[in-house]
């Protein structure tokens, strides 16, 4: 069973400008037979600072803690995350340098995902082009502004390709 909770902010996707933000995709497999909670949360936060367009992935949950950094190709309608670096929270996952993570493409005001090496946990999610990230909702009303994302002052320089 999979759980999506995070909304689109009220406009469409269809700029190359718009890809900064922060992007969820919850996974929710039930529960174990001693009844804990099988529950990911991904997180992928896009920034653009300096002319560098850079990520962070962090998947927390049952038996998951992945945070890794990576550096974007964006064009206007998709965006591919290449491995940079590991952050502090990741105990999990080992990536090749430079390995693609993933890549999300707008459709139709849709977002569909296209795994690389990054993939979700459960299997039944694995699937490629379907709608799994959602533009995250901020405090504010759906009118409101895009999430801010975390400072990127402790994160490694990444470069962009067009």
């Amino acid at each position: 069973m999979l759980i999506v909770t995070i909304g689109l902010l009220g406009s469409t996707l269809h700029a190359q400008n718009d890809w900064p933000g922060v992007y969820e995709f919850e996974e929710d497999g039930g529960q174990t037979a001693g009844g804990s909670p099988i529950y990911i949360i991904h997180t992928i936060t896009v920034t653009v600072s300096d002319g560098k367009w850079r990520a962070r992935i962090q998947s927390q949950g049952y038996q998951t803690s992945i945070d890794v950094f990576a550096r974007v190709i964006a064009k206007k309608k998709t965006i591919s995350l290449y491995f940079d670096s590991y952050g502090e929270d990741n105990v999990m996952r080992e990536f090749e340098e430079n390995s693609h993570l993933l890549t999300l493409k707008k459709k139709n005001d849709r977002l569909l995902t296209y795994w690389g090496e990054f993939g979700p946990i459960i299997e039944s999610n694995k699937k490629d082009g379907k709608v799994r990230f959602k533009l995250a909702k901020t405090d504010k009303d759906e009118t409101g502004p895009k999430p801010q994302a975390p400072s990127t002052e402790a994160e490694p320089e990444t470069e962009s390709g067009n």
